[in-house]
């Protein structure tokens, strides 16, 4: 009983010197509690199945007063933590501090609380003394928040400062922090789009150096790749065909093979933009003998893009072969995509088959409903008819049309499909001139789907509108700052 005895208080000292040195020490103490709150802020996030943006204001009161009670409590406990005597406690409640203000700002920012995301933001920076890689993604959603709310100007003055100043762009792991590495060519993009042609100029310049010194001061890593890619974005976006090849040729594997995906880039820029088509079809032949099982899915979509190289060369069968071979080894791919079917109507619509192509265009709207494809042959079968002098039949295709357009707009409720309804809705409406119902149809595609490209080329055409056939300049310029506000997201896909 006495060595049992013994054995126990063995046990039990070193535990109760523990248990009072945690309970005596200041520093454990706050960061357990600080990290208690954290939890317990994610589980509310999580019981309550909270989505990003919020519909209850009062449920966004209840989030934003826990991630504030959290942040306050983090910088009342910093500055009585000796950062000498406890650096993990210091760094590990700095960090709760971080990552709760960054959570809570991004949901202030899906809530389109501007002006709190960046209050919040900035108020940490003047409390907290945040590392590197802290401080650069600060300015950086300090900056989107500017942008959003549509201080652009500011905004600017932002990105230009965290380029400057956070060279290169990593992150704590030291990979690379894409939402600034790729701002150079993203603000580049926002001038030229809309329309600043002396800005987009100089930010081109400004981007294109700023990739080149990555790529020189980098060359083993993966700032290597990832520069060039966006230096072939940048080109590509310019119009600088071979320069975008130049750039996509030297994304290459260890033993010297171009990527499949920029090989495929590369191919799409011959048969598309520089008409090398016989180029273009020994490039995809290529691509295609050399896949591997990790690329099987791009042989389908290479099948594909060689009957748009044939319809092309005027070699019609060619490429209604193509078409043929691609529904019989990959059936899945061509039921589920509408342009496929298109190509095929097209070319015994070129090969002046007119009875035929009107037939397999039908054939398109029937088994492809709600496709873009399906809702611009609608449009096209119109003009067609009309040119032909059957405007009866034209007029009733243009009010089928727009009955089409409303209804999948109705059955597709906020989804890309209505945006898409919507889009060839207002196409509609600019066709017959109906000027005004077209911009605003177009401003709503916008209203719905600020966020997808669909809602936002409607915003450049409704500005377009607004500016050269309603004589409305002021509309014109609000809906371009509206397109420059909402363009806070990573740069978006190629077009081909």
């Amino acid at each position: 009983m006495a060595r049992k005895l013994k054995i126990i208080i063995c046990f039990l000292v070193p535990t109760l010197l523990l248990i009072t040195s945690c309970s005596t020490n200041e520093a454990v103490r706050s960061r357990y509690e600080a990290e208690k709150k954290f939890h317990a802020i994610e589980k509310f996030l999580k019981d309550s199945q909270i989505q990003p943006r919020l519909n209850n204001p009062d449920l966004l009161n209840q989030i934003q007063y826990r991630y504030r009670d959290l942040v306050d409590y983090c910088v009342t406990s910093l500055g009585t933590v000796d950062s000498a005597l406890y650096p993990g406690e210091f760094e590990e409640i700095s960090n709760i501090a971080y990552f709760a203000t960054k959570q809570l700002s991004q949901i202030l920012f899906a809530n389109k609380k501007y002006d709190s995301c960046q209050s919040l933001i900035t108020d940490l920076m003047q409390k907290i003394d945040l590392k590197n890689y802290q401080k650069m993604a600060a300015y950086v959603s300090i900056g989107r928040a500017l942008q959003a709310s549509g201080n652009w100007d500011s905004a600017i003055v932002i990105y230009n400062y965290a380029v400057k100043n956070f060279y290169p762009p990593v992150t704590a792991d030291g990979d690379i922090a894409y939402d600034l590495f790729n701002l150079p060519l993203q603000v580049h993009n926002i001038y030229q789009r809309t329309g600043d042609t002396v800005e987009a100029a100089g930010y081109f310049t400004d981007a294109e150096r700023y990739y080149q010194i990555l790529i020189k001061d980098f060359p083993e890593s993966d700032f290597y790749a990832a520069a060039r890619s966006n230096l072939a974005r940048l080109y590509y976006n310019t119009g600088q065909w071979k320069k975008t090849i130049d750039q996509l040729s030297q994304l290459v594997d260890t033993v010297g093979v171009i990527n499949p995906s920029a090989n495929m880039k590369i191919a799409d820029i011959y048969a598309g933009q520089l008409r090398r088509l016989d180029t273009a079809l020994k490039i995809y032949d290529y691509i295609e003998n050399h896949l591997d099982n990790r690329d099987t899915l791009l042989k389908p979509v290479i099948r594909f893009k060689k009957s748009l190289v044939y319809l092309e060369k005027k070699d019609y069968p060619a490429a209604r072969s193509e078409l043929i071979e691609l529904k019989n080894l990959y059936p899945a791919y061509y039921a589920y995509y509408p342009t496929p079917q298109y190509t095929k109507a097209r070319s015994f619509e070129l090969e002046g088959n007119w009875a035929r192509a009107e037939t397999e265009y039908k054939f398109l709207i029937e088994n492809y409903p709600g496709s873009r494809e399906a809702m611009s042959t609608h449009l096209y079968l119109a003009e067609k008819l009309a040119q032909q002098g059957r405007q009866l039949e034209a007029d009733r295709w243009l009010g089928k049309a727009e009955s089409y357009f409303d209804e999948i707009a109705r059955q597709n409720r906020g989804t890309i499909k209505e945006a898409t309804a919507l889009f060839y809705k207002a196409e509609l409406f600019r066709r017959e001139e109906r000027w005004r119902d077209a911009a605003e149809t177009m401003t709503s595609v916008f209203d719905k789907f600020p966020n997808d490209e669909t809602g936002r080329r409607g915003l450049l055409i409704a500005s377009e509108i607004y500016r050269q056939k309603l004589d409305n300049q002021p509309a014109a310029d609000s809906l371009l700052e509206l397109l420059r506000k909402s363009l806070t997201t990573a740069e978006e896909e190629w077009g081909t």
